[in-house]
């Protein structure tokens, strides 16, 4: 990797760590957990390629079936139709079909906090079905 673009990134990075570090002292969960969600948006999105982009919301399949609240996901803006989304946030409701992947932030490690996150995934990888294209 270049040497330049490295100290960038490098930069970006202890900056996101710190900003989250600060976010902590919030003590309160709601925002802290926000907080560190876009920290993390700020970190991810500028390494992706313009065909790419992260949003927060719902996944949903062509049956209508909707997962629970994910904190961060990277879609494909090719395939999203740009009606899913809030005027200015890119939060809102997915294809199954655009998300390339799914982040859950979470502020604890501990056991009920891992269960949580596992059954989301569980939910994303057995419940919703990704279709070809009908």
């Amino acid at each position: 990797m270049n040497d330049y673009y490295r100290s960038i990134l490098d930069a970006e990075i202890k900056k996101a760590i710190i900003d989250a570090k600060n976010a902590t002292e919030m003590k309160h969960p709601y925002l802290t957990g926000k907080l560190r969600e876009i920290f993390l948006n700020k970190l991810i999105e500028p390494v992706l390629n313009k065909n790419f982009s992260i949003g927060s919301g719902k996944v949903i399949d062509f049956n209508g079936n909707i997962s629970r609240e994910i904190d961060l996901y990277i879609y494909s803006e090719n395939i999203l139709p740009p009606v899913f989304f809030s005027n200015n946030e890119k939060t809102g409701v997915i294809p199954i079909e655009s998300v390339l992947k799914a982040i859950e932030v979470k502020s604890e490690f501990n056991l009920r906090n891992l269960k949580d996150t596992y059954e989301k995934f569980k939910f994303l990888d057995e419940r919703l079905i990704m279709t070809p294209g009908i």
